[in-house]
């Protein structure tokens, strides 16, 4: 593991508001999965949105400014140089990043773009994954 071992509790507030943008993504797709014709492009940009948010929040926990880029498995490698297990978690959801590229663009292959249940298995991962990153909070003293 490269830089600090525990995440820096002054940096917390910043993070704070990266995991609140990342649970409204999480909140977007479960209003999409309640609709009748469920948006795919919509939950899938959303389920990736919310990724995206998370590993950069765990990247400024430790004190490293997050890249602006929108590859999961690329930010999941960063990840893993601060935190091994959550780095390893957030590489699982490496698909995430081509449903990303099928929502915001036409001409990406349609093979692309996941299932209702691919999105619904993605979601309770990313809620599992947000919680975890939610328990590297601080403790009030």
């Amino acid at each position: 593991m490269n830089g600090p071992t525990h995440p820096d509790p002054h940096r917390w507030e910043e993070v704070a508001r990266w995991l609140y943008h990342a649970s409204d993504d999480l909140g977007v797709v479960d209003a999409i999965l309640t609709q009748s014709s469920p948006s795919l492009f919509g939950a899938a940009l959303h389920c990736q949105q919310a990724a995206e948010k998370m590993s950069k929040a765990v990247l400024i926990a430790f004190g490293i400014r997050p890249p602006r880029i929108h590859d999961v498995d690329r930010l999941g490698e960063l990840v893993e140089g601060v935190h091994p297990e959550i780095g390893a978690e957030i590489q699982k959801l490496s698909a995430l990043t081509a449903w990303y590229a099928a929502a915001r663009y036409p001409d990406v292959a349609p093979d692309a773009l996941p299932s209702l249940e691919d999105i619904r298995a993605a979601l309770a991962k990313l809620r599992a994954l947000h919680q975890r990153i939610n328990s590297l909070a601080p403790q009030a003293r």
